[in-house]
């Protein structure tokens, strides 16, 4: 077990020996820390992270936030036992995450199984499938779902983006293989995070009428027509205001396209 264990997928989180932290950072340490983490390849200037988290101050302003964020941050990681390096490296002009450090981290263990799962020969379907349910296993919630930051932004998409392909690739292995609880398990998973995937909606009901569910089948075609509905009146919306509609991937199918029996 890794002397600190980092979460990131929903609230920050940071346990020792399975535990976790009594003395947690402040919400501008966590988000720094997070930062790091997500972007823990590369090193990064000192004026650059003042500029990002305390851009609204002047630059002495800005400096002195960044020292003191800093200082509380390695006083909370330094007190954790059994450390033979520093958590983070610091320069007097560069910060970032020591990647020698003993740690392990949810996001680089979910983005490794990941890449790994796309790296496999596409006959090995058996070998990947098992790769993306360790995949979805990591992925607890969404990315740091308090954090509202653009750069915090881009990451959660981009994980979420990561999870529902995982899950799409799952529903059709095990439709393939007529494993209906959890393929529907996969479809209930992806419409969690994007109810308005008409092709889940549409699989998911046929998968619910070649087991007899019918009413369930039903119920899933209604909240189709409400996903669909929504969706409708985004992009009015979006034609109001003259903005792009960022949900038209979701709209490619006619709703009664959804229709149970037809």
């Amino acid at each position: 077990m890794a002397a600190l264990e980092i979460r990131l997928f929903g609230a920050l989180s940071l346990l020792s020996d399975g535990q976790p932290l009594t003395r947690l950072p402040s919400r501008c340490g966590n988000e720094l820390l997070a930062y790091l983490l997500l972007n823990r390849h590369t090193l990064h200037a000192r004026e650059r992270l003042a500029g990002l988290f305390w851009g609204d101050s002047d630059d002495q302003k800005a400096r002195h936030c960044l020292n003191t964020t800093l200082w509380r941050l390695q006083g909370i990681l330094g007190l954790l036992p059994a450390r033979q390096q520093s958590y983070l490296k610091v320069d007097p002009r560069h910060i970032g995450f020591n990647l020698t450090s003993d740690f392990h981290l949810d996001v680089a263990e979910f983005e490794t199984r990941c890449a790994w799962a796309e790296q496999l020969d596409p006959e090995a379907i058996d070998q990947q499938a098992f790769l993306l349910r360790q995949v979805i296993t990591f992925y607890r919630a969404d990315l740091l779902p308090n954090c509202y930051e653009e750069w915090c932004l881009v990451e959660r998409e981009r994980l979420q983006n990561l999870y529902l392909r995982a899950l799409g690739r799952l529903l059709a292995y095990h439709v393939a293989h007529d494993e209906h609880d959890a393929a529907i398990d996969c479809a209930r998973r992806i419409l969690s995070g994007d109810p308005l995937r008409e092709e889940v909606h549409r699989e998911l009901i046929q998968i619910y009428l070649a087991t007899g569910q019918h009413g369930a089948a039903l119920r899933q075609y209604r909240a189709c027509e409400d996903s669909s509905a929504t969706g409708t009146h985004r992009r009015a919306d979006a034609r109001d205001t003259g903005a792009t509609d960022p949900d038209a991937r979701c709209h490619t199918a006619r709703p009664a396209d959804c229709r149970p029996g037809g």
